[in-house]
């Protein structure tokens, strides 16, 4: 079986579907020998500027690409699908956020972008959800047929927080300022992520903690609420750390630093950070919306994320708990270890078969794994 991998956000590695492509393209070129993955792109020159080079690459480029380097199926790793089907065709869509929450449709153009991949999905032999959630919402708001729709949860490296030493912890706090006691958050900043209320509750912590936000603020406006605004009205300016962007190389280091992590956000279509710091045996704060919950089972302490009276409730019973914050550490490292790229590779494989009519052996699939 010869796969075009469509390689549009190979470009755009700090993105989430940058990072899911990367991540699930190299696990499946190791995955079988029947199986070889070929990366169509990204363009080099794109024909076009902007959203319309990328609209001609979906469109076009994909399919020619693929003609030329003779792949059997096409998998679009991302919602992004082409109206015409030229060959087999999987696509993976992480979450249909912009369908369910009307703030994320900014534009005409984008809003017609989203409703042409609507009336295109069903079009695909085989979509990939990475969570039951998001399978709902593809059904909900799609005529995708159910039985085409698979549940591919994503994956963290089993050696992700590895070997970590309390030097290499220290070194990484002492880079970004983290001389007391932290809370820490990783992720966007986006509304539905609550960080402006995150810092609010902040507020009612009490001493020692700080928090520590992790990645790169964006300009405020939209979908955006303003953080650095925010840190000023609730009083926290002593008490909350901006790290800014934070390179992959030092997430661990900072995750397992921290006394907790918390993910209030109210959507999501899987939800990676707090299964990082469940890897690294941080207890977690999480929001019990949408995906998360599946993603977290029994292994965190789940909060209403949009109820301030919950949030803090949650932060502050495991930071007067330790004996609880252990337990979850415990269970988070072990729950972390059910979620691998390479079973994201296995799953995604089989979606390939289906998608043909095949079994690993080539005849006709009469079996799932």
């Amino acid at each position: 079986m010869r796969v075009g991998f469509s390689g549009y956000f190979w470009q755009f590695p700090e993105t989430g579907t940058g990072e899911y492509s990367r991540r699930l393209f190299g696990a499946l070129r190791g995955l079988n020998p029947e199986l070889t993955v070929v990366r169509l792109g990204p363009p080099a020159r794109p024909h076009l500027p902007g959203n319309l080079g990328k609209l001609w690459f979906e469109q076009v480029e994909v399919w020619r690409l693929a003609r030329r380097a003779g792949v059997d199926l096409v998998h679009v790793p991302y919602f992004g699908p082409p109206w015409v089907r030229l060959r087999p065709l999987v696509v993976t869509v992480h979450d249909l956020l912009m369908l369910a929450l009307p703030d994320y449709r900014p534009s005409l153009a984008f809003r017609l972008y989203i409703w042409a991949a609507v009336h295109a999905l069903p079009r695909a032999d085989r979509v990939v959800a990475d969570s039951d959630w998001t399978r709902q919402d593809i059904l909900r708001f799609t005529g995708v047929a159910p039985d085409r729709v698979e549940v591919v949860p994503l994956g963290v490296d089993p050696d992700f927080g590895a070997g970590l030493t309390a030097e290499r912890v220290g070194a990484v706090r002492r880079r970004y300022g983290l001389d007391r006691p932290y809370i820490l958050y990783l992720g966007g900043f986006d509304r539905r992520k609550q960080v402006d209320r995150l810092v609010r509750v902040m507020g009612r912590v009490p001493e020692p903690w700080v928090l520590a936000v992790g990645g790169r603020l964006p300009r405020p406006g939209r979908i955006f609420p303003d953080i650095r605004r925010a840190i000023a009205e609730a009083g926290v300016g002593e008490r909350v750390r901006l790290l800014g962007p934070v390179p992959d190389e030092d997430r661990p280091a900072l995750y397992a630093g921290a006394d907790l992590f918390v993910y209030p956000s109210a959507y999501e279509g899987f939800g990676l950070p707090p299964l990082e710091a469940m890897a690294c045996g941080t207890a977690v704060v999480c929001s019990n919306r949408t995906s998360l919950p599946e993603v977290v089972g029994d292994a965190a302490l789940l909060v209403d994320p949009e109820d301030d009276e919950s949030l803090l409730a949650g932060i502050l019973k495991l930071l007067t708990e330790p004996d609880l914050r252990a337990e979850l550490g415990t269970r988070g490292r072990q729950r972390a270890r059910q979620f691998t790229w390479q079973k994201t590779a296995e799953a995604t494989f089989w979606a390939y078969l289906r998608a043909l009519g095949l079994t690993r052996s080539g005849a006709a699939a009469t079996s799932t794994p």
